[in-house]
């Protein structure tokens, strides 16, 4: 079941990316007529270079954070796959990794990864949810290149 999940995402945030399309999930009994998720593409290149993917050490990884358009604004680094912020005046952010799934690629596009991460905020009140990103590796180049929140 986990694995069709999974099968179901990963084809659903690459199917646009090959120029395939498909119909936007509506939560029926939601609070309104949207889409259940956000999705926007990204193109975010992280300095250095890796020879593999699997090389990527997400766990321990400083992750830039990206602002409606794409663009990218502030980061944040998990260690040992968290990330927890307790100094905030009245509440509390953390992060954590819950995956990393690796895609196969083709000799034009590279070597792609799957991060999920589910995060939490607590203040006046507290919120919950989960981000999916994808990563390719082209020339020995990390870049973000897509979120799904």
């Amino acid at each position: 079941m986990k694995r069709a999940v999974v099968l179901s995402l990963v084809l659903g945030i690459l199917a646009p990316a090959f120029g395939q399309t498909s119909s936007v999930p509506y939560e029926s009994n939601s609070d309104g007529p949207g889409p259940t998720f956000k999705s926007r593409q990204i193109a975010y290149s992280y300095r250095g270079t890796y020879s593999s993917i699997q090389n990527v050490n997400f766990r321990n990884f400083t992750f830039v954070g990206f602002d409606a358009a794409g663009k990218a604004a502030g980061d944040l680094t998990l260690k040992n796959g968290h990330y927890k912020e307790e100094d905030q005046p009245f509440g509390s952010y953390s992060v954590d990794l819950d995956s990393i799934h690796y895609l196969g690629g083709s000799a034009s596009s590279g070597d792609s990864v799957l991060v999920l991460f589910s995060w939490f905020a607590a203040g006046g009140s507290s919120s919950q949810g989960r981000t999916a990103r994808i990563f390719t590796l082209a020339e020995r180049h990390l870049r973000a290149v897509q979120e799904i929140e």
